[in-house]
């Protein structure tokens, strides 16, 4: 698979995505400022405006994988979830 782009404006075919989490969590009063945060970022608003970005991405038709798939995608591994699947590549289903 070839990765890359030869344009800043053409149609945006795939993007990868890594969803905020745990390592967001790690920081503390102490780390951020060596981390170079502002603050302690509230996590679960951070994965909201991720998973509606993503969604975003995806209802213009964009494909959009997870750091962990394209990295199986790229070695040779099956292929992650088709175009709007999203079942085990980002956040838990709402519920």
């Amino acid at each position: 698979m070839a990765l890359g782009t030869d344009s800043e404006v053409g149609r945006l075919r795939t993007v990868v995505l890594h969803r905020p989490g745990n390592e967001l969590r790690r920081l503390t009063p102490r780390n951020n400022d060596r981390l170079l945060f502002d603050g302690i970022p509230w996590v679960d608003r951070a994965q909201d405006e991720h998973d509606a970005f993503a969604a975003a991405l995806t209802d213009r038709g964009v494909e959009v994988l997870y750091l962990g798939q394209a990295a199986a995608r790229g070695a040779g591994g099956a292929r992650g979830p088709r175009r709007g699947d999203r079942r085990g590549a980002g956040p838990a289903a709402p519920g």
